[in-house]
């Protein structure tokens, strides 16, 4: 929420800026439907040092014109604040400006400016009061559905938590709420949520509080917000619901070190308005040849609304590998989105049957996982932290040692298989070499002729005998 106080010397003075500003806000413009919710109020000399610290100050041409001092009075008291002078027409001095310049005032606005004008210089004061937020909203993105952007967003809030951070979930997707039926937050439609951002109960500490809960009963540090009922006005330009989630993390800043936002479904300027107040944008990709240009498309469109001092980063998370190498899917997103090679993660997710247990489990996308995948998921919580990764000694030795045992595996099937092939062959050779045999005919025996040999010698035998007797 934008504040605004109005300082001036009399209540007159003070009630005709503000009924000025009421009708810039009220009169339909289009230009406050970037802006924040402003708030105004307006405030007397002696009730300033009661006040807390506002983003904005407005001060009166009847308080200038007598006491110029008044800035640094202003200044000494609230340092950070960013204070207006607005003048009438006596005031319009090129000296008195300068003056008015030197002691603190950030800009000029005459009592006769339009209403455009106005929102034109707003615009650009909001962007100076923004003070470094106390946590860092990381918003998970992607131009396909299907492409890992929950599990990511469950595994980085574990990661987070393990480094003894405290963590918020922001579950969008107010279709389906993925992320809170996958880690079992329950109620899985925040009905307290739906009532703030309709505007049908303040921001409070205490309302707050009832829109988010614990991922674990028995554990502190990792929270849920999970969405609220699924509306048509909710993507509308004209409905307050984008203004006031804006507010609601706001809000929470103070409450949380990481806010991790699975952006899911939401569209139009609700998304848009996610966009301008993010830290880091993380766009997961995979190497589908068919939503490379879904992703392009959307870090193209995210480029015009995140601030300078905001980041992307592209994370490949590798479905399948026989589809495109990761360089060449590499140099195709960083040639055609302008990116530098530093946005890119120069680790991609591999696909993991034990990773793939964890939805509706209880438990993350980062306790499910492999060892390699954990590893992976800790360098991409080091990479959006701005760290350097470095690969310890005994890590990269692991790394080494399984490098050499890959290698070496493969050296082995290598050559067992050529043994195969040279065995075989060999075979093949000697047996194309060995003559071949020639039959042999069986030797058949005539036992009749044989008989009858027998006969013959026994007659010749008994016709010799006899005739040796006549003889002798």
């Amino acid at each position: 929420m934008l504040e605004l106080l109005i300082l001036d010397k009399t209540a007159e003075s003070r009630n005709k800026i503000r009924n000025r500003l009421c009708d810039f806000i009220y009169t339909g413009s289009q230009s406050v439907d970037i802006l924040p919710r402003i708030s105004v109020k307006t405030i007397s000399v002696e009730e300033l040092s009661f006040q807390k610290s506002p983003k904005l100050i407005l001060l009166g041409s009847e308080i200038l014109s007598k006491d110029r001092g008044i800035v640094s009075d202003v200044k000494t008291l609230f340092p950070d604040i960013v204070i207006v002078a607005w003048i009438n027409e006596s005031l319009n001095k090129l000296f008195i400006i300068e003056d008015l310049a030197r002691l603190g005032v950030a800009d000029i606005f005459l009592d006769n400016i339009s209403a455009n004008e106005f929102f034109r210089k707003l615009i650009i004061l909001v962007r100076k009061t923004n003070k470094k937020s106390n946590s860092k909203i990381i918003i998970v993105d992607s131009g396909k559905g299907g492409s890992g952007v929950t599990s990511i967003v469950s595994a980085l809030g574990e990661i987070y938590l393990d480094k003894d951070k405290k963590v918020l979930l922001v579950d969008c997707d107010v279709e389906s709420q993925d992320l809170s039926r996958f880690l079992q937050v329950r109620p899985f439609i925040n009905e307290n949520l739906g009532l703030i951002l309709e505007g049908l109960k303040p921001i409070t500490q205490d309302t707050l509080r009832e829109c988010y809960y614990n991922v674990w009963e028995d554990e502190d540090g990792l929270y849920c917000m999970t969405p609220t009922i699924d509306a048509e006005n909710i993507y509308s330009i004209k409905s307050s619901y984008y203004k006031n989630f804006l507010s609601v993390l706001e809000n929470l800043d103070s409450y949380f070190d990481y806010i991790i936002i699975d952006i899911a479904c939401f569209k139009g300027v609700l998304k848009t308005s996610l966009y301008r107040v993010c830290d880091i944008l993380l766009v997961v990709i995979n190497n589908d040849p068919a939503s490379i240009f879904a992703n392009l498309e959307l870090i193209k469109n995210a480029k015009n609304f995140i601030s300078a001092n905001s980041k992307i980063v592209v994370l490949e998370n590798k479905h399948d590998s026989s589809l495109i190498s990761s360089d060449i899917l590499k140099n195709e997103v960083l040639t055609s989105s302008l990116l530098l090679e530093d946005s890119y993660f120069s680790y991609s997710l591999k696909n993991s049957s034990m990773a793939g247990r964890w939805p509706g489990s209880g438990a993350t996308f980062y306790s499910q996982s492999d060892d390699n995948l954990k590893e992976i998921m800790y360098f991409l919580s080091e990479k959006l932290d701005g760290n350097k990764i470095v690969i310890s000694g005994n890590k990269f030795a692991k790394i080494f040692k399984d490098f050499v045992a890959s290698i070496a595996s493969y050296i082995k099937k290598l050559f067992t298989t050529y043994s195969s092939i040279i065995k075989n062959k060999t075979k093949k050779e000697i047996e194309n070499k060995q003559p071949d045999k020639i039959e042999q005919p069986s030797k058949v025996i005539d036992y009749n002729a044989s008989a009858k040999n027998d006969e013959t010698n026994l007659k010749k035998n008994e016709d010799s005998k006899k005739y040796f007797t006549k003889v002798v």
